[in-house]
């Protein structure tokens, strides 16, 4: 039986699509959200395209679950001009399915690897339903990977 060469990890990887191997993360203050927020601009991909692979949620203050008092959020990015993009997520997240506890990351995963293409910008829309609790101090962190 050969052996590996020496180089060689028998450790298992998880590997992102072809070329793209620098995973960043960004971190965006949105302040408090007391209504609806469309098209929050969080960053854009300027120099290459990236691929999403999570965006996490943290508050100051904790929005309960509940059917009609939620918060749902939706992210993606635009097109050229502003027109139709794409969605990261088919089915929005909402806090009734995952309620906010203050202090507390709520990890969004997309429904899988998302490109943005280089030069589009990444948003995020958080509508608010009902009577919902504030969105206290709010952060926004966007894991991405991009070409090496």
């Amino acid at each position: 039986m050969a052996s590996l060469a020496p180089h060689v990890s028998r450790v298992s990887k998880v590997y992102a699509p072809h070329g793209y191997s620098i995973n960043t993360d960004v971190v965006i203050s949105l302040g408090t959200l007391s209504a609806t927020g469309s098209d929050l601009f969080l960053f854009g991909a300027e120099d290459t395209d990236i691929y999403v692979e999570a965006i996490t949620i943290c508050s100051e203050g904790s929005v309960a679950s509940s059917g009609t008092n939620k918060w749902t959020f939706q992210a993606g990015y635009k097109g050229a001009g502003g027109g139709a993009g794409s969605d990261f997520f088919h089915s929005a997240p909402t806090t009734e399915a995952n309620p906010i506890t203050n202090h507390v990351p709520m990890t969004l995963t997309p429904d899988q690897n998302q490109l943005v293409p280089d030069g589009r910008g990444v948003y995020i829309t958080c509508t608010k339903g009902g009577s919902a609790a504030n969105l206290t101090n709010l952060k926004v962190q966007i894991r991405y990977r991009r070409k090496a």
